[in-house]
C-alpha cells in the first residue's frame, strides 16, 4: 500500500507492506479522510518522523462500518485512567497513532485497536469524520476553562480548533474569535461567530494558537482573577509577565481528550454542517501529499484552514 513518510525535511509517498490486523487486538481501517494538523507540520519542520503521520482519521472497516480513529492509547488501569482522566495516563502520548510508535492515517490503510474506533454519528459524512479529533481537543479545552454561561470569552487562533471552540461557545457565552487572515473572518461569519483583531477584555481566554505570542496576548487580555487555557506545545517554555502575576491569572493547560470527549466532538461536528463546510478548505489525493503539506503550511496566502488528504 501507499504511505506518507517524512524524512530530510521532505514529504514523500512510498510503497510499504500492507498492515496485518491481529484478531481481537487490531482492526484494519481503509482510510477515506485524514486531516493535516499543526503538529504534522511541526514534524516536517523538525525534519523527520519514524512513523507514518496522520492522527485525524476517518475510514471504513472491512465490514464497511464508518469510523473515526482515536489516536491515543491510554492503559485503562492506572490511577488517571480509573479516575476518568485517561488523557493524563503516562502511556496516552507515548503510543499515539501518527506520532509515536504507531503508523497513522496518511496511508491507504491504518490499524487501530477496537476500543479506538468511534462510530460516526448518523448523517456525518466520512470526510467530516476527520474533524472529530480537533473537535475533541476543543471539547476538552473548554472543560478545563469552566467559564459559566454568559461569561465573556475570547478565543485566540482561528484554525480548526479555535473555530470549533468558538462555535461550541456561541450559544451560551459572549464569545469573540481573534483571527488574523481574511479567510478566517469569513469562516467565522459562516458559523455565526463574532470576530475581532484583538482579544480585548475577557473573563476567560482560550489560546488555541499555541505560541508564545498568543499566550502573551491571552494573559494580557484576561481580566484579573480570570482563566487562560493554553493548548501550547511543549517545544517552547512559557514566559509569564509581572502583569499576569499581579492579575492572579488562573493558567490552565489542556492535553488532548478522553474517549468520551472524542465522541462528543464527533457528535458536535455532526450537528453542524455549516462548521464542516467552513473548516474544510482544501482536498488532496494521497499521491500529492507533499503539495497538501506545502499548502497547509502557507495558510495565510492560500486560505487554508483544514486540508484533507483522501487516499
Amino acid at each position: 500500500m501507499r504511505a506518507v513518510r517524512i524524512a530530510d525535511h521532505a514529504v514523500t509517498v512510498r510503497q510499504v507492506p500492507d498492515p496485518v490486523a491481529v484478531p481481537g487486538k487490531t482492526v484494519r481501517v481503509r482510510v477515506r479522510s485524514a486531516g493535516i494538523c499543526g503538529s504534522d507540520l511541526g514534524f516536517l519542520a523538525q525534519g523527520a518522523l519514524s512513523v507514518t503521520p496522520g492522527h485525524e482519521v476517518a475510514g471504513l472497516t472491512d465490514e464497511g462500518r464508518p469510523v473515526a480513529v482515536r489516536p491515543d492509547h491510554p492503559c485503562a488501569v492506572c490511577g488517571m485512567c480509573q479516575a476518568g482522566r485517561s488523557n493524563l495516563c503516562p502511556r496516552a502520548m507515548t503510543r499515539f497513532t501518527g506520532m509515536a510508535e504507531l503508523d497513522g492515517g496518511f496511508a491507504d490503510e491504518v490499524l487501530a485497536a477496537p476500543k479506538n474506533l468511534h462510530p460516526l454519528p448518523d448523517g456525518l459524512p466520512l470526510e467530516s469524520g476527520a474533524l472529530g479529533e480537533p473537535a475533541a481537543v476543543a471539547t476538552h479545552a473548554l472543560s478545563r476553562m469552566g467559564a459559566p454561561p454568559g461569561a465573556e470569552v475570547a478565543v485566540i487562533g482561528a484554525g480548526a480548533i479555535g473555530l470549533t471552540a468558538a462555535a461550541m461557545l456561541a450559544k451560551t457565552h459572549r464569545v469573540r474569535l481573534v483571527a488574523r487572515h481574511e479567510h478566517q473572518f469569513r469562516a467565522a461569519e459562516a458559523i455565526g461567530v463574532r470576530t475581532a483583531t484583538a482579544a480585548g477584555d475577557a473573563d476567560a481566554v482560550l489560546d488555541a494558537a499555541g505560541s508564545q505570542s498568543s499566550l502573551a496576548a491571552a494573559l494580557d487580555a484576561v481580566r484579573p482573577g480570570g482563566t487562560v487555557v493554553s493548548l501550547g506545545s511543549a517545544s517552547w517554555a512559557p514566559k509569564l509577565s509581572t502583569a499576569a502575576v499581579f492579575k492572579e491569572v488562573n493558567l490552565r493547560l489542556a492535553l488532548i481528550y478522553t474517549p468520551e470527549e472524542f465522541q462528543a466532538g464527533l457528535e458536535f461536528v455532526a450537528r453542524r454542517a455549516d462548521l464542516q463546510h467552513a473548516l474544510v478548505t482544501h482536498r488532496f489525493a494521497l499521491a500529492d501529499a507533499a503539495g497538501a503539506f506545502a499548502l497547509a503550511a502557507d495558510r495565510g496566502p492560500t486560505g487554508a484552514i483544514k486540508v484533507l488528504i483522501h487516499p
